[in-house]
């Protein structure tokens, strides 16, 4: 009885020092949750979650560094592992004194997993904030297996992930976020911020929301030669973590820092995403159009299809980022190689006629004074609030119905043959005009500028073009389709009148 006494005496009192040696180490490791990480893919990344908010990527980094995760750089076992980890140093303790209660053994074993921080590191700052914020919303995590559609997972109430890049431009930031926010159905668990570096005044305005934020800590310049190589390696960076956030969603909607938003911006991408699963045909959704001036666009439900990738608030399904992009993606200028056929394959942009998000930079990297205010400025985006779809509008955008309804406009329409009848004293109302050209696109000359200027539609023909169409809304409710016989389809240009006229840029 003695002797038993004794060794459990000294089994005791073991335990009780690698308790205090526990109780030291984690006092002296978790002061932070700000972890820089390298992922498994390479990519170089760092998790800021505010208060009691723990990354996967931090709860993957201690786990390596402790040794929970496996074997650390020695495999599974052996002299090359690396940390041991308390798991395996614990259970040889107990499994050498069997005395010790499996209680006993579960609360050593509890005490040495990594505590819940309770401080906000300030990552570049050098200083932890005295009273941390209230914690972001943990991101969605998948119970069950991914539905295969966009419309099976929508049905389930679940959301698309809002991937916002972000740098150093607070005061866009904080506008992008205040509207984001605005916008019917929007949850803050679905929103993740992607910040290329550092900059403190963005950490703040994300922390003061209550939002996720990734960093991108990668070196260079939003200017010169390195811009379009810079903007490229992050937006893989923000496609790949946006993926990565809500491991369950079959697409990611992407967004900037200087956006302003429509109230139904959200239930556009989830009302017409169906067209994705449903069309082959198509490539991408977007919420803007290059074309989409006040001037230009009334139909808040009309859905359009394009050849060319606009980009400014779009819809990346998961599918076409793991199976085709990812593995590719370009080291500059990414949303040319987007517009390239070998990454579209001849597949179509969808977007609304009236545009569901507006752009407020006035500088950027490829942006100024002159563009903004020709392209951008007059953008009529939608600020109806009592506006709401139905659900079925895309299918009038779907391959085959949406060419036979610009066939029944052209059909229904009146060829021009004067400017007057546009813009004179006797000009018509209510017409459908239809504008027959013949330019080349590709051409460096860029016949079509005239054009563009003469209808303030972008001087670059390629933008808004469909298969050789560009239509929009005119003046007195009239409305415009311009062929172009070097470009349309035959079932388009061949509805032309014997005889009619072909307009040359000159003469407008």
């Amino acid at each position: 009885m003695v002797t038993i006494a004794v060794r459990n005496l000294a089994i005791n009192a073991t335990i009780l020092l690698l308790l205090a040696f526990i109780i030291g180490l984690q006092l002296g490791v978790h002061n932070s949750i700000h972890v820089s990480d390298l992922s498994s893919s390479g990519r170089n990344m760092a998790w800021h979650f505010s208060a009691d908010t723990v990354s996967k990527a931090e709860k993957r980094h201690e786990d390596e560094r402790l040794g929970l995760g496996g074997g650390g750089m020695g495999g599974n076992g052996g002299r090359g592992r690396g940390n041991l980890g308390p798991g395996p140093v614990i259970d040889n303790i107990i499994d050498n004194n069997k005395p010790v209660s499996q209680t006993i053994k579960n609360t050593i074993k509890n005490s040495l997993m990594p505590p819940t921080p309770t401080t906000v590191s300030t990552g570049s700052r050098g200083s932890t904030a005295s009273k941390p914020p209230p914690p972001p919303p943990q991101p969605p995590q998948p119970q069950e297996p991914s539905p295969k559609t966009m419309k099976a997972y929508l049905s389930t109430g679940q959301k698309f992930t809002l991937v916002v890049l972000a740098c150093n431009r607070p005061d866009y930031l904080k506008q992008t976020l205040d509207s984001l926010l605005d916008v019917d159905g929007v949850r803050k668990q679905d929103i993740i911020v992607i910040q290329d570096g550092n900059d403190d005044s963005v950490i703040k305005v994300v922390d003061d929301y209550g939002l996720n934020i990734i960093h991108n800590n990668m070196k260079g310049n939003l200017r010169g030669r390195d811009g379009a190589a810079k903007i490229a390696t992050q937006y893989k960076f923000a496609i790949s973590n946006g993926f990565d956030y809500n491991l369950k969603s079959p697409a990611i909607i992407i967004i900037e820092d200087d956006f302003l938003f429509s109230p139904d911006f959200l239930s556009y991408f989830e009302s017409n995403s169906p067209i994705l699963d449903e069309d082959p045909s198509t490539f991408i959704m977007s919420a803007w159009n290059d074309n989409g001036l006040s001037i230009h666009v009334s139909d808040e439900g009309k859905i359009h299809r394009t050849n060319y990738f606009p980009g400014l608030g779009w819809l990346m399904p998961r599918k076409l980022w793991e199976e085709e992009l990812e593995n590719k993606w370009p080291k500059t200028h990414w949303d040319h190689w987007m517009r390239d056929s070998k990454q579209h394959k001849n597949r179509d942009c969808i977007h609304p006629e009236v545009p569901r998000d507006y752009h407020i930079g006035v500088k950027g990297t490829f942006m100024d004074d002159f563009h903004h205010n020709t392209y951008f400025k007059d953008i009529g985006y939608n600020r109806d609030v009592n506006w709401s779809w139905e659900g079925g509008e895309w299918m009038n955008a779907i391959h085959g119905k949406y060419d036979e309804d610009i066939v029944e406009k052209i059909k229904g329409g009146r060829e021009l043959v004067s400017l007057a009848e546009l813009d004179g004293p006797s000009s018509e109302k209510d017409t459908v005009f239809v504008v027959y050209i013949n330019v080349k696109i590709g051409l460096q000359s860029q016949p079509f500028k005239r054009i563009g200027q003469y209808f303030s539609i972008w001087h670059e023909i390629e933008r808004g073009n469909y298969d050789g169409l560009h239509q929009f809304g005119w003046k007195n409710g009239n409305y415009i389709i311009i062929v172009n016989e070097a470009e349309a389809k035959p079932m388009f240009k061949g509805l032309k009148s014997k005889g009619g006229k072909t307009w040359m840029p000159e003469e407008f």
